[in-house]
């Protein structure tokens, strides 16, 4: 299987800067398949501190203001608190936008019809906590891909 580049660049917005900003980046920086034309947060301070690696990025404090603009965006880097997730990516999908997300869609579990168990950053998401009990009971049950 050979990679082919994209005929031109995804347009992405950054919507989040907390602490996995900077592990998450990493797919897009020196990328030419990805073009970063807005950063979104909240927090003046963050933005500023941001616009420094996205020069030529639009900033804005919430995304409703990014979807109201006339940049057009294909994609969305959520990098959104865990609480923030599952009202965050309706918002975004909501706005016709990919979205790229990592960890529990939901918390508390509850609402994505898991255990009181909360997710830990890092560590344990999800799949794991509800994987964990099973495999130590030795009830690993079939395998299955999505």
């Amino acid at each position: 299987m050979t990679f082919t580049p994209l005929a031109s660049p995804l347009r992405i917005a950054l919507v989040g800067f907390g602490p996995i900003y900077d592990l998450n980046v990493l797919a897009h920086r020196d990328n030419p398949d990805v073009e970063v034309m807005a950063l979104v947060d909240p927090d003046g301070r963050r933005r500023e501190q941001r616009q420094a690696d996205w020069r030529d990025a639009a900033a804005f404090a919430a995304v409703g203001e990014l979807a109201k603009s006339d940049l057009e965006v294909d994609a969305v880097e959520a990098m959104l608190p865990v609480a923030l997730h599952a009202e965050g990516v309706v918002e975004l999908l909501g706005y016709g936008w990919h979205v790229n997300l990592h960890k529990p869609l939901c918390c508390p579990v509850q609402r994505a019809g898991g255990s009181e168990r909360p997710p830990a950053a890092g560590h344990g998401e999800l799949p794991l906590l509800r994987a964990a009990p099973a495999a130590e009971g030795g009830d690993r049950g079939d395998p299955v891909t999505t």
